[in-house]
């Protein structure tokens, strides 16, 4: 089988071009690691402190736990999506 990790691992894969690309994948421990950092920002916010939070969602299951956990405050969103060759 696969080799797994207790943090982040990074699974090749093919896209639809053929090209090798890596996918981000979570295990138990890296789980952990991103529910503490979504409740350190959510209790600096229930400070009444602003936060900045530079993140890179491994899915669309991650952004919306983001929002889940921010729905009680004013957040603006930024996201940028670009093809692998705009970012070479």
């Amino acid at each position: 089988g696969q080799r797994t990790t207790i943090g982040y691992s990074f699974q090749p894969t093919t896209d639809e071009a053929g090209n090798t690309v890596y996918r981000v994948v979570s295990g138990p421990s890296g789980e952990k690691i991103f529910r503490a950092c979504r409740a350190l920002v959510v209790t600096i916010a229930q400070a009444d402190l602003s936060v900045i939070v530079d993140d890179i969602a491994f899915g669309q299951g991650q952004v919306e736990r983001w929002r889940e956990e921010l729905r009680d405050f004013d957040v603006l969103w930024v996201g940028v999506i670009a093809d692998l060759a705009t970012l070479m």
